[in-house]
């Protein structure tokens, strides 16, 4: 619905759950200035694949931990960016951010993740992943 004001915004955002990354692996991401951002740990982590893939498209990917992101909004659009998000998470997640940036006026796409391997569901963290091939064509538009 809202693919094409997302790839003409002035910043593009992705948040990534942080059930992507590499579970075999200790993660080293940092906090940058609106979260977490992936440091490329290892060459099989789904975080890492899908950052780089999000980077030749002009997006800037962060793995969603703590950003709050209604003011994150409010204070790129007081700056005068035309903002646009892709969220990449379960289904119900997905929802829920999805909502939220349509409530803040923030043209939205999700990409839901091929399974719901979450330890909310499962009790512990499995691999997940999601589906690069339908992401490059999104982005392409």
């Amino acid at each position: 619905l809202y693919a094409e004001d997302f790839r003409r915004s002035s910043v593009r955002l992705a948040f990534l759950p942080h059930c992507l990354r590499d579970l075999t692996a200790d993660c080293r991401a940092t906090h940058r200035d609106v979260d977490y951002v992936c440091k490329g740990c290892t060459v099989g982590c789904n975080v890492n694949n899908t950052s780089k893939l999000l980077r030749r498209h002009r997006v800037k990917p962060y793995i969603w931990m703590s950003a709050n992101l209604r003011s994150l909004f409010k204070r790129l659009k007081r700056e005068g960016n035309s903002v646009g998000v892709l969220g990449i998470a379960c289904i119900p997640e997905l929802v829920r951010g999805m909502r939220l940036c349509m409530r803040s006026g923030v043209p939205v796409v999700g990409v839901p993740l091929d399974a719901n391997r979450c330890a909310r569901w499962w009790g512990e963290f499995h691999w997940n992943t999601v589906n690069l091939q339908k992401l490059e064509t999104l982005l392409d538009g």
